[in-house]
């Protein structure tokens, strides 16, 4: 597994969609320092190539991508500190060529990494969530209806 290759790192779950208050929907902040984190491990590895690691999306749904000399390394260190945030439960590790073959390292290799590392899927979530947003704002001003609510279609 070595020579220049990719690991895609996807963080997030459902218990960190139901846990608001330490992983906020927005959480821009916590994810760049996670990248910068994990990114500065790598450098000190030397294992990183020189090339700035991609980003995309809030902690909750984030996706990163790293450019690496030494993927078997790479995805040992970054698991490490992974598991010293106490995050790597809650992430999906994976290997690529060229960022469109993915096989899922970790948790398991039937993971569906290139969905998780779509850039179409956080474009999607992106939308979303500032519709979301919109609306909450829209509520708070007294100009709309909860959006964190039940739609009288959604009750059953």
């Amino acid at each position: 597994m070595n020579g220049i290759q990719i690991i895609g790192v996807h963080c997030g779950s459902p218990l960190m969609l139901a846990w608001p208050e330490m992983f906020p929907a927005s959480n821009v902040v916590g994810v760049r320092l996670l990248r910068r984190l994990l990114w500065l491990a790598l450098l000190r590895a030397d294992v990183m190539a020189e090339v700035e690691p991609v980003l995309a999306g809030p902690l909750n749904d984030c996706m990163m991508a790293f450019v690496v000399t030494d993927a078997t390394s790479a995805i040992e260190i970054v698991k490490g500190e992974l598991e010293l945030l106490r995050l790597l439960e809650h992430c999906q590790i994976g290997v690529s060529d060229n960022m469109v073959n993915w096989r899922c390292v970790h948790p398991h290799s039937e993971t569906p990494m290139l969905w998780l590392m779509s850039m179409e899927r956080q474009e999607l979530w992106d939308e979303q969530f500032m519709e979301h947003s919109y609306r909450r704002a829209q509520f708070l001003r007294g100009q709309g209806p909860n959006p964190d609510s039940a739609q009288e279609g959604d009750k059953q």
